[in-house]
């Protein structure tokens, strides 16, 4: 009898490949995110440093109206940059919740010809053992045939 072989293995690989790309694509996504969350994390830590600094120059009167004006504007270009960061956060955790349902589509594709995979060679093994059973079978009644012709002369 021929050896087993999966009619859809080809299609297996792919989709076992397209899996693997989209496993690889979600890790991209979820390192984007990551520093995204970094930078937005740097970058309120660093206008809380410059607001305090901000309160305790003004508090002790250590700031002239001009350096207190550049200061709030460097105030108001970080805090715009936190919003942008903010909104890069946002974007890149919609890209890796879409990243991650690509990849779950993906291994239920593997998962669902791995299956058809597993149903074909338990057919291929119950044919195989009929298959067996017959020629043990036809071995017997052959053998016997044998034996009854020898008997038989004798």
């Amino acid at each position: 009898m021929k050896k087993f072989h999966f009619r859809l293995q080809r299609l297996l690989e792919l989709e076992s490949k397209r899996s693997e790309a989209a496993r690889r694509q979600l890790a991209l996504a979820l390192r984007r995110l990551e520093n995204a969350k970094d930078v937005e994390f740097s970058t309120r830590k660093e206008l809380e440093r410059v607001t305090s600094q901000l309160q305790r120059g003004f508090a002790a009167k250590k700031i002239t109206p001009f350096e207190l004006k550049l200061r709030q504007d460097a105030l108001h270009i970080m805090e715009k940059k936190l919003s942008e960061c903010h909104e890069l956060v946002r974007r890149e955790e919609q890209h890796c919740e879409k990243a991650r349902q690509f990849m779950i589509e993906q291994r239920r594709r593997v998962v669902t010809f791995e299956r058809m995979r597993e149903r074909e060679l338990e057919t291929w093994n119950k044919s195989r053992e009929r298959w067996d059973a017959n020629v043990l079978d036809e071995f017997a009644a052959r053998r016997h045939q044998i034996r009854m012709q020898g008997a038989a002369r004798s």
